[in-house]
């Protein structure tokens, strides 16, 4: 077998290890049993773009589908922090498809991005979309979530290798901000996600964690 298989059947093989219901590529991934980045790594989003994902994570709860995004920035590896800074959301309004599929817009903007990064720069890219609040499981990422990032990482791996670019996922859920960095050993969730304000404030937001609405009913409830 070539190494690009076993690779890509490695990685596969891991996040079907960490399954906790089986629905095929609807499959629920333990997000309790994905490896987290070590300390100090982070992420932070702009004001800007935070601005943004958290308006089209409300049209998701609003309107019942998912929305799909690409999110970009850079690593600043003097920091370990991931900066996201910029982004593409384009959904088909006239698509009566329920789950995220990608525009050519944004499979556009994620391959000029890609292609246009050079070394020194240290680009991230990451591929997201929403979950609405529907069913048990809508917290976590699913079996074809994850499998299509592989998938991804693999089909641009020379790019993202060669170039110096990071490959991340992102999923937006019940008030959630679930960033995964991506490579060739295996998926890794962040505990540390940050808006930075405009002022250079950083407030951390909630990651792979309950619902913050349901945290938020109960905390008014008991006072």
């Amino acid at each position: 077998m070539d190494k690009h298989r076993f690779n890509s059947a490695t990685l596969k093989l891991k996040a079907q290890n960490r399954i906790s219901v089986w629905a095929g590529d609807n499959s629920v991934v333990n997000n309790a049993c994905l490896p987290k980045m070590p300390n100090p790594f982070c992420m932070i989003i702009k004001e800007d773009v935070y601005d943004i994902l958290s308006v089209v994570g409300n049209v998701t709860d609003i309107y019942g589908f998912e929305i799909p995004f690409v999110l970009t920035g850079y690593f600043d590896k003097e920091n370990l922090q991931f900066i996201i800074d910029d982004g593409l959301v384009h959904h088909n309004s006239e698509s009566d498809r329920l789950e995220a599929v990608a525009s050519n817009e944004m499979n556009k903007y994620a391959s000029d991005f890609i292609k246009s990064a050079k070394v020194q720069e240290n680009k991230v890219i990451a591929f997201g979309h929403t979950h609405p609040r529907v069913g048990g499981y809508y917290l976590n990422f699913s079996w074809g979530d994850i499998k299509g990032y592989i998938d991804a990482y693999e089909q641009n791996r020379n790019l993202f290798d060669n170039h110096n670019i990071s490959m991340l996922a992102c999923l937006i859920t019940g008030g959630n901000f679930n960033f995964l960095f991506c490579n060739k050993e295996d998926t890794y969730r962040f505990d540390d996600v940050f808006v930075q304000k405009k002022n250079g404030d950083l407030i951390k937001l909630p990651a792979f964690g309950p619902d913050v609405s349901m945290v938020n009913n109960r905390q008014t409830k008991v006072r």
